[in-house]
């Protein structure tokens, strides 16, 4: 009997080192294995890590509804990349993740992976908001170490104020190759404003599908006194409109926009995020309270609804991206 017994101490000290390990190991997936063989030009000393493949995926769903999926893959070339190994993502009453799952490739080894289970949230409220549902999702990804590849994959499903996205692939540092592809039901249109960057003419891939892809784009460095990053950055946003649908949550056109922000003006009362008047409600009793007598509070509210229209989507591998 004592074989027997030592081999089932064995066999579960093995299962307890797999479940409580910090570190599990598997493969990568294959588009991060690509991306980490893929030949890169020389950078400075003063890049501390490349955006070796970006890619996003949107799919609009009939009722208005988004969901995809990003992926990012990393290649630290300095210790102070090491905060690329920390991936982050924005959950609030516009946008639930559906999983996380991060990766890492060393330079020698085996690969590691991350997954749900690992995830910490956090608070993402601003600091001038006394209420908010917006969580952060956070993922550190091990071994984020000078010459390793990290990535990550988000899924998530989304419900905008605004029937909008947009693809932000510019970055602090350099970007080997982005894409973004977009998947609309049949009958639907969209429209695509390009902002410091010349227009990329999408792939029509079939089935009211589409794919962009921008190579070797350039990081922006800080500078002392310089602009705001989002007047820097290149970015495409686009707008959706299905058949037949108004135009009161859709912008084609700047007229679109100011259409809604008319109508807006005319009907809102200081409330909060969830909806006009609700809040005033809730702190005033019956009274409804005017913008005019409240300027600071309608502005905020004002501030927030607009934000919907710039793009509510955040996942990125710094909290300074939010």
């Amino acid at each position: 009997m004592r074989p027997i017994r030592h081999g089932l101490f064995v066999i579960t000290a093995a299962v307890v080192f797999v479940m409580f390990s910090p570190r599990a190991k598997a493969d990568a997936p294959g588009w991060m294995h690509s991306a980490a063989t893929a030949p890169l030009p020389a950078y400075d000393e003063k890049t501390d890590a490349v955006l070796l493949y970006a890619e996003d995926v949107t799919t609009v769903t009939p009722d208005g509804k988004m969901k995809g999926f990003v992926r990012r893959a990393y290649k630290i070339l300095r210790p102070e990349g090491r905060k690329y190994a920390t991936a982050h993502a924005l959950v609030n009453g516009e946008q639930k993740v559906g999983s996380m799952h991060g990766w890492c490739i060393p330079k020698q080894g085996k690969d590691y992976d991350v997954k749900d289970k690992d995830v910490v949230e956090r608070s993402g409220a601003a600091g001038w908001e006394m209420a908010s549902d917006s969580k952060v999702k956070v993922l550190e990804i091990p071994a984020g170490e000078p010459g390793n590849v990290v990535g990550f994959e988000i899924e998530y499903q989304a419900r905008p104020f605004v029937l909008e996205d947009e693809w932000n692939f510019q970055e602090t540092i350099p970007v080997k190759e982005a894409r973004y592809s977009l998947q609309m039901p049949p009958g639907w249109e969209y429209s695509a404003v390009w902002l410091n960057h010349a227009k990329v003419e999408p792939n029509a891939v079939g089935g009211n599908q589409w794919q962009w892809v921008v190579n070797d784009v350039p990081a922006i460095r800080y500078e002392r006194h310089m602009p705001p990053f989002s007047g820097l950055a290149a970015r495409m946003v686009v707008a959706f409109l299905g058949p037949g649908a108004t135009r009161s949550n859709s912008f084609l056109t700047w007229d679109d926009m100011a259409r809604w922000q008319r109508d807006w003006n005319s009907t809102e009362v200081c409330g909060s995020h969830g909806g006009a008047g609700h809040g005033a409600d809730e702190i005033t009793g019956d009274r409804k309270v005017s913008a005019k007598r409240h300027p600071v509070c309608c502005d905020r509210t004002r501030h927030r609804r607009l934000a919907a229209t710039c793009g509510r989507r955040r996942f990125c591998s710094s909290l300074w991206g939010l």
